[in-house]
């Protein structure tokens, strides 16, 4: 280990801005630092604009709903308020929020289902595939 210069990262750091500054000169040297952090800024501020937009996106496709005259929900009975089914099948109390294959949280508006991949269903909703959580 060279005692001027240190061990570890930094002198590698140091050895390697020794080694450019005497490739290139001082006036060089600034240039080439300056484009790097100017592109590295410019990078980053792309990674942070296409997060956000990202992000917008995956909200705007988070927020399909069900709907009741929708082709499958027809075929379940699917109906966005428990209380107005007169299917054969429903139950009192029976509804999205309290089905095991609802995957919202308790007490949330809406949430996914293994049954309608990709949408929400109503938590207040119902149709004949529902199964009483454990």
């Amino acid at each position: 280990m060279n005692p001027l210069i240190g061990g570890g990262v930094w002198g590698l750091k140091i050895a390697l801005a020794s080694i450019l500054w005497l490739k290139y000169g001082e006036s060089t040297l600034k240039s080439k630092l300056t484009q790097a952090v100017s592109s590295r800024r410019v990078f980053m501020m792309q990674v942070a604009a296409v997060s956000g937009v990202m992000g917008g996106l995956t909200a705007a496709h988070a927020a399909d709903m069900v709907k009741e005259d929708d082709a499958q929900a027809k075929s379940l009975a699917y109906v966005a308020d428990a209380t107005k089914s007169k299917h054969a099948k429903y139950a009192a109390g029976a509804a999205c929020s309290n089905c095991a294959l609802y995957q919202g949280k308790a007490g949330d508006a809406a949430g996914g289902c293994g049954i309608f991949p990709g949408k929400h269903v109503a938590g207040k909703g119902w149709c004949s595939a529902y199964a009483k959580k454990a």
